[in-house]
């Protein structure tokens, strides 16, 4: 496991096994390699959850087409509005997270007020969360500029992915971010680690897989029982071993913007600082999240944490620069 490459699947393991002074070491080197490909800086993006409404089914999540949660779309004055609003604060990245939904006249909807907060916002690098689309719409949104895509894999394993997506395969969710790069946009994906079912070997080859696509962003993030969910009552991840996914994940793809999820901070208060000392360097900030729908966007749980602006002081102690523009691609990513 000496420098900063993890190509086999029986180094990756033991890697995550790494705890005290070793794990410490493993953190130490992701740091050094993340701040020598971009810096000691963290990117900040705002959020904005348009829509729970959902037709995938997944077993881990509180907002499945089976789920009894309250179903809401935000109205397009709201989400202009909230658009608005985080432009005002000078965010430059922002994501725009849904459920998955394919269908034509909710995505016209949304696509418009999109489509004009984009021409009237060239300088912000939108973040589009919206699950499977067919090619047509992947092609509308990717016409409105160079703007990212995320859409994570979950999990490597297709038997595994099945069992958890059962309206879905991992061949078909490959396929479409293989569709998304080709059509040039900048494509995030990812794993969830301490899924159930899930073992060591299962997780390297998760982080060998993430590596493999290429990607300017990945992430993984840890599963969180949900109580809406089948799942419900499943154990969480452990922490420690998503910390080590996140470091691992960084030594093998140094350059790669790698979130520290609110996810974290269920997990154990100062989860997210954790993530940067583990060489995250992306912040998400719900700053722009719908007090009136708070609770009912559960992709995790209903009292998730929510983190707004109080991030920003934990990045600067933990030594990196918070940058509201976008650290790759953009405008501006040339800038902090």
């Amino acid at each position: 496991m000496s420098g900063n490459s993890f190509t086999q699947e029986r180094d990756i393991v033991a890697a995550l096994q790494l705890r005290g002074r070793d794990q410490e070491d493993l953190f130490a080197r992701a740091r050094q390699a993340r701040d020598a490909a971009l810096g000691p800086r963290a990117e900040v993006r705002s959020v904005i959850e348009y829509a729970n409404l959902c037709d995938q089914d997944c077993r881990y999540c509180g907002m499945g087409a089976s789920s009894p949660v309250t179903r809401y779309v935000l109205k397009n004055g709201s989400l202009r509005r909230h658009l608005d609003h985080v432009h005002g604060l000078g965010r430059r990245v922002i994501m725009v997270q849904t459920g998955e939904h394919d269908h034509d006249a909710y995505f016209d909807n949304l696509f418009g007020v999109l489509a004009a907060a984009a021409a009237a916002y060239p300088d912000v690098v939108f973040i589009f969360a919206l699950g499977n689309l067919g090619d047509d719409k992947y092609a509308r949104l990717r016409a409105l500029g160079p703007h990212r895509y995320l859409l994570k894999f979950e999990t490597s394993d297709p038997a595994l992915y099945r069992t958890l997506k059962p309206r879905d395969t991992l061949a078909n969710r490959l396929a479409h971010i293989a569709r998304l790069k080709a059509l040039g946009f900048q494509v995030s994906s990812g794993n969830i680690t301490g899924l159930p079912g899930q073992d060591l070997a299962s997780v390297a080859r998760d982080l060998l897989l993430l590596a493999e696509l290429q990607l300017p962003m990945g992430s993984t993030s840890p599963y969180i029982p949900n109580d809406l969910s089948p799942l419900a009552s499943a154990p969480p991840a452990d922490l420690d071993l998503v910390l080590n996914c996140m470091a691992v994940l960084r030594l093998m793809r140094p350059a790669m913007l790698i979130p520290t999820t609110s996810a974290l901070e269920i997990l154990r208060p100062g989860g997210q600082r954790l993530g940067l000392l583990a060489g995250a360097n992306t912040i998400t900030v719900h700053d722009g999240a719908s007090d009136e729908h708070e609770g009912e966007f559960v992709i995790y749980r209903k009292d998730r944490f929510i983190p707004r602006t109080s991030l920003l002081e934990v990045a600067a102690a933990a030594g990196l620069t918070c940058s509201a523009h976008p650290l790759i691609g953009g405008p501006a990513a040339d800038g902090s």
